[in-house]
């Protein structure tokens, strides 16, 4: 059991002591103003085992444990003696076990002091981010495996273009050639049967060229690591179970892959093309995304109801970009639905004033985790585990409604369901 260096007896601190031996996921230690060990709990000296082949002894010196491993021993000395002077600060560390495993850690330092403001020591708040820290390089990753292929793909074209300036360069002069021909037919018959054979091989050679061009967009939408990797798997596979488990995963990844692509060429549409205001038709703006999403398999069961108030005739905006903003959100609220209620609905309200209109789309879906409602609009976010998508849809509406000047608001309580209300401005009072 670990034990404070002062002694306490008292409910209060015996309560205090068990629940610090009891916490799994943070690593506690504190150390006095001489490095001697005055808290640490189960979690914390067995990374400490893990990571320095040492046991901690209460009321001994770290820096007296660590003697014998002069690299660990200046490294934590170092950054102790920072927390020991009384500065508060939060380090990332690396280390190699004794496994030779490398780990992760988000370490909080904080002085503590008596009732006087005399400096007593230094507490040690250890977070393990290993998984966090692999996957944010994963991401990392496969943003430059990305661009790659992007760059790649920019080469292409610039081929693709000066081949068809090229061909075009070729057609015109068998433009002119034909109307020569045409007035010397007679006497120049082999050669116009020479350059009929010319346009036949210019026709080949465009067919080609648009078959390389098919492929070549399809080779971008293939799960090229994974699935390579999973096919070799499978050839030395005896086991007709697992090769249709295999096979099943190699389905997902390519429908995964499939559905990132189609949510970057949106976000790329959007951004390239320019702004381009015009009068908007709300109605027929939403019933528009309804019938996109009627295929959807919960689309039947979902109530939807639509209300417009205007205090103006006329609002302007991006129809474009409305639309994208408006699809996404209300694909959501037909994927997400709480399928254990009977009553399953989506509510949209909207309230056209002269300055901005109003959007408050409302759903009693299974909702978003309080934890995680500051993360639905970062890129590659996914609320849930039954989420199929890329993670690109709230973000892709929120850097839309910020094109257009917009504000977006996010509320959410699991098993209740969502509130986004959305804020344009109208552009209709500038244009005229």
């Amino acid at each position: 059991m670990t034990s404070l260096a002062m002694p306490n007896t008292s409910p209060i601190y015996r309560i205090f002591q068990n629940i610090i031996n009891h916490t799994t996921h943070s690593f506690i230690v504190a150390l006095d103003k001489d490095y001697r060990f005055l808290v640490s709990n189960d979690a914390h000296r067995q990374m400490f085992r893990e990571l320095f082949g040492k046991e901690v002894v209460m009321g001994k010196s770290m820096l007296d444990i660590l003697e014998s491993l002069p690299e660990a021993w200046q490294k934590q000395k170092t950054t102790w003696e920072r927390a020991l002077a009384g500065e508060e600060f939060i380090v990332l560390e690396s280390h190699t076990a004794q496994d030779n495993i490398a780990r992760h850690y988000e370490v909080s330092y904080s002085p503590f002091f008596d009732t006087a403001g005399k400096l007593l020591g230094a507490t040690a708040i250890t977070r393990d981010v290993t998984e966090k820290t692999e996957h944010e390089q994963e991401i990392i990753r496969q943003n430059e495996a990305l661009a790659l292929h992007e760059a790649e793909m920019r080469k292409l074209n610039e081929d693709l273009e000066r081949r068809n300036a090229e061909l075009a360069t070729q057609e015109e002069e068998i433009r002119q050639n034909n109307e020569y021909l045409s007035v010397i037919n007679n006497q120049l018959t082999e050669e116009r049967e020479k350059l009929l054979h010319t346009t036949l091989e210019l026709e080949d050679r465009n067919f080609e060229l648009d078959q390389i061009l098919y492929r070549t967009s399809h080779d971008i939408r293939s799960p090229i690591a994974s699935v390579l990797g999973l096919i070799n798997i499978i050839k030395e596979e005896t086991d007709i179970k697992k090769v249709r488990e295999y096979i099943a995963f190699i389905e997902k990844r390519v429908s995964d892959l499939d559905r990132f692509t189609r949510s970057m060429l949106s976000y790329g549409k959007e951004q390239r093309s320019e702004v381009r205001f015009e009068l908007i038709d709300f109605e027929q703006l939403i019933n528009h995304c309804w019938l996109d999403l009627q295929y959807l398999p919960t689309f039947a069961r979902l109530q939807k109801t639509l209300s417009i108030e205007k205090d103006c005739l006329s609002f302007y905006s991006d129809s474009f970009r409305l639309g994208i903003v408006l699809s996404n959100i209300l694909s959501n609220a037909v994927k997400y639905q709480n399928l254990k209620r009977e009553d399953s609905f989506v509510s949209v309200h909207i309230t056209q004033r002269e300055d901005e209109a109003v959007i408050t789309i409302r759903d009693n879906g299974i909702g978003v985790e309080q934890e995680y409602i500051d993360k639905v609009f970062d890129m590659f976010f996914r609320a849930t585990d039954k989420s199929e998508g890329s993670g690109l849809g709230m973000y892709i509406v929120q850097q839309t409604v910020e094109r257009l000047d917009g504000t977006i608001k996010f509320t959410s309580t699991v098993g209740e369901g969502t509130t986004i209300t959305i804020t344009i401005p109208n552009v209709g009072n500038d244009m005229f």
